[in-house]
């Protein structure tokens, strides 16, 4: 594990048991999450299957949250698929580590993640 990633999971580790809020910019697109952060794992070493989109390492973030609606008409906030959130580590990212946030850059997407004041999802 290089010492971006190191300070990263550290950091995460750390905000065990709070809310996280995840914004994800790619293109001209903009994904928020909330998540009660629960536990951080790497996954090393996938296949190379020559697809962009599958990276060989990925930071995962598991526990328990909401995907927040860009269309607040709806009302409607959906639960985070399987109780995780999945950042790709594609091409030559890079990542820093601020007191309350983490900046993730990808070739495919920038994440901030920031610590939550608050528990947002009780």
């Amino acid at each position: 594990m290089n010492s971006e990633l190191q300070q990263i999971t550290q950091w995460l580790n750390g905000c065990k048991g709070q809310s996280l809020h995840i914004q994800k910019r790619e293109a001209n697109d903009l994904d928020e999450t909330h998540i009660q952060l629960e536990q951080v794992t790497v996954a090393n070493d996938y296949p190379d299957r020559r697809d962009d989109y599958v990276s060989r390492h990925e930071l995962i973030l598991h526990g328990r949250g909401y995907i927040v609606n860009s269309n607040p008409a709806l009302n409607v906030s959906p639960p985070l698929p399987r109780d995780r959130y999945e950042i790709p580590l594609l091409g030559n990212w890079r990542g820093q580590v601020h007191n309350e946030m983490v900046q993730l850059m990808t070739d495919r997407a920038s994440y901030e993640i920031t610590r939550q004041p608050f528990n947002q999802l009780e």
